[in-house]
């Protein structure tokens, strides 16, 4: 789940792979001023206090029943916070560009670990842009500072082979 702030607004919607599941909180709390949708899987309200919170959530469809423990940070008012939650998937030999967004202005970035060969990270704009040239999945830590605060988050980009293109030479 995304980070949220207190005082501001907050929504995130679980999603299943079918359609109908009824969601519940089962284990734990979500933070004060936030509630869960038992028809649309929207988390949403406005979350009162600072603080981590580990919720376990349980979809229902039928009669099967699916449990996953979710964290989510609610930081103070006032705190930075890389807002991006998840970034787009790449394809070999397909330009890309995702941008990696904060709760503030004018924050400076940085990258600890490998990006997928042929992106690049823009430390001035959040920007990873480029031409993914191999398969895999890449995680890195995306670091902001500004106003005198830093924060990190850790983010993937999985990076799908390139289509096979079929052979469109006949014997003739």
């Amino acid at each position: 789940l995304s980070d949220g702030t207190a005082g501001t607004p907050y929504s995130e919607t679980l999603r299943a792979n079918v359609q109908g599941v009824r969601w519940r909180v089962s284990n734990g709390a979500l933070p004060d001023g936030l509630q869960l949708s038992s028809t649309s899987g929207v988390i949403s309200g406005t979350p009162r206090t600072a603080g981590t919170s580990t919720i376990e959530i349980t979809a229902e469809y039928g009669s099967e029943t699916v449990r996953t423990t979710f964290t989510l940070a609610v930081n103070a008012a006032g705190s930075l916070a890389i807002t991006t939650s998840s970034l787009p998937n790449a394809t070999v030999g397909t330009e890309y560009r995702a941008n990696v967004l904060a709760n503030m202005s004018s924050v400076s970035w940085g990258i600890e670990g490998a990006l997928p060969p042929g992106l690049d990270f823009n430390t001035s704009t959040g920007q990873i842009a480029g031409v993914p040239t191999s398969s895999g999945t890449y995680s890195f830590t995306i670091t902001a500072a500004g106003n005198g605060q830093s924060t990190s988050k850790v983010l993937t980009i999985i990076v799908a082979s390139a289509p096979q293109k079929e052979d469109s030479n006949e014997d003739g």
